[in-house]
């Protein structure tokens, strides 16, 4: 969907010369798009009651991927309607220590994973996989989606 990776690998470096943690993997690693880079032992939906998207699904298999290994994320919600137009917010920490928070156009940010806009009303599963990147330590993520209007769509963890 973006390049989330790259941007967390750049961040964990910076991190890297006072953190004495290895937690930056190849320079390769980073072309993983953010849909594909999340390291999670859990995945699950974040959002609330108002949200445009309900019956949120993620799934990462394997459930625990490990350097190297290709994994898919898939995402499944209902669209109470459809969402032509928008924002995405990444956050991202390693061990703690916050290395993203970010803004992107949700509509490139989905074609950038091979998915598009609109996001029809009705049941939506996205799909997108990659090479989990060699980062060692504690990751969390979050995005949070809103529609052109502001208002949030969905949010996943």
């Amino acid at each position: 969907m973006k390049l989330f990776s790259a941007i967390l690998a750049l961040a964990v470096a910076a991190l890297a010369s006072a953190d004495p943690l290895s937690v930056l993997s190849s320079a390769e690693s980073a072309k993983t798009p953010a849909l594909r880079s999340v390291r999670r032992l859990e995945a699950k939906s974040c959002g609330q009651n108002e949200d445009i998207a309900s019956n949120v699904q993620v799934a990462l298999s394997p459930e625990h991927p490990t350097a190297g290994q290709t994994y898919s994320l898939t995402l499944k919600f209902d669209l109470s309607e459809e969402v032509s137009s928008g924002k995405v917010n990444y956050i991202a920490s390693v061990n703690g220590i916050n290395v993203m928070n970010e803004s992107k156009d949700l509509c490139e940010d989905l074609s950038n994973g091979g998915n598009s806009c609109p996001l029809k009303a009705g049941s939506n599963t996205l799909v997108s996989s990659g090479t989990m990147p060699n980062i060692s330590g504690s990751i969390k993520s979050k995005a949070v989606w809103t529609n052109g209007a502001g208002k949030e769509v969905l949010c996943w963890a």
